[in-house]
């Protein structure tokens, strides 16, 4: 059920500062589903950080300072 949800068409309707963060060996969302999730929504900065799907207990600290600095950016 879920692999049938797409929202893809509507991520250009988004206009919040948008993150998007994930593990570059992630097996559950690859990267090049958070590029495309990226691609799509207007100015969304996107990082990959060393790591799999649980990037924010694998990679704690790269994690919380990547969030850290979307958020101070703003």
């Amino acid at each position: 059920m879920i692999m049938a949800h797409d929202a893809l068409a509507r991520l250009g309707d988004l206009l919040t500062p948008t993150l998007v963060l994930g593990g570059d060996q992630d097996f559950c969302t690859p990267p090049q589903l958070s590029e495309e999730l990226a691609r799509g929504i207007p100015g969304a900065e996107r990082i990959l950080l060393p790591g799999g799907h649980m990037i924010h207990d694998e990679n704690e600290a790269g994690f919380f300072e990547a969030v850290r600095t979307f958020i101070d950016a703003r």
